[in-house]
């Protein structure tokens, strides 16, 4: 039987959107140490340019209602790869794989 305890710590993961680009953005501004080196606008008019090869890798991961991280992979025959894997922690904290 399934601990219902285990249920508050899932995450799921939901492909990202073209309508997704400000979470997707703000997920990664949250980070502490990301250097607001581009606008956010700049930021999410990038997102929305990417060919849609790109736009089918990211996947936001969320815990109920909360972004709480981001990831990005690709397949290619029997192999899956991943770009990057961005989660938040606690708060402000950022593991990224």
């Amino acid at each position: 039987m399934l601990d219902p305890e285990s249920n508050r710590n899932a995450v799921e993961w939901k492909q990202a959107r073209l309508e997704d680009a400000a979470i997707w953005v703000s997920v990664t501004r949250r980070s502490a140490d990301q250097m607001p080196l581009e606008s956010e606008e700049s930021q999410i008019a990038r997102y929305k340019e990417e060919d849609a090869e790109q736009q089918a890798q990211r996947y936001l991961l969320w815990r109920d209602d909360t972004p709480v991280g981001r990831l990005r992979f690709y397949a290619n025959g029997d192999t899956a790869s991943h770009h990057y894997l961005l989660l938040y922690v606690f708060g402000n904290c950022r593991m990224m794989i």
